[in-house]
């Protein structure tokens, strides 16, 4: 698992996703760069995201894991999406 901030993340009312020790882990919109800003649904959408990337990651990483390691049957059609998650997973934890 690479060195990232562990979660719970959250979203502040300025779009900012900031970790349990209000950290900054990014920003969803530019501040004071009008030419740049996004709407604020799209950056009310793009901070749940990020704030959910964590929970994501583990749920992911918990589901591939169980596929894996308990023998889950998986069907032909299945092996794709299966390939998709652990291409995820390494994206996000090199």
């Amino acid at each position: 698992m690479s060195a990232h901030t562990p979660g719970p993340w959250m979203v502040s009312s300025t779009y900012l996703v900031c970790d349990s020790e209000a950290r900054v882990i990014a920003q969803c919109q530019p501040i004071g760069v009008p030419a740049l800003d996004i709407p604020v649904l799209v950056a009310a959408s793009n901070g749940r995201l990020i704030a959910a990337a964590p929970e994501l990651l583990y749920a992911l990483m918990g589901m591939v894991r169980q596929c894996e390691s308990e023998g889950w049957p998986i069907k032909a059609e299945h092996l794709a999406i299966l390939a998709q998650a652990r291409a995820a997973i390494a994206k996000a934890a090199p």
